[in-house]
């Protein structure tokens, strides 16, 4: 999990400023609750440890990306 969350974080530097927020942070929380889902149902340690890291890479840019689009939308909060 841990280091999905950190990859995707330095990943998302690149790929945040060529994608919108909003398509963003849908496209993270699709990943990442497909990636959990996997895991709590994977048969084997092997694909669950997998699958966990895979949702640390989704939720890696959710928050930030939220607070983000909360900054733009909200500029005097």
């Amino acid at each position: 999990y841990w280091l999905g969350l950190s990859a995707g974080r330095l990943a998302l530097i690149f790929l945040a400023h060529r994608i919108g927020d909003a398509v963003l942070v849908v496209g993270l929380a699709a990943l990442s609750t497909a990636a959990l889902a996997l895991a709590v149902l994977a048969p084997g340690p092997w694909l669950a440890a997998a699958a966990f890291t895979v949702a640390g890479l989704g939720y890696s840019g959710i928050f930030p990306a939220v607070i983000a689009m909360g900054g733009r939308l909200q500029p005097e909060n």
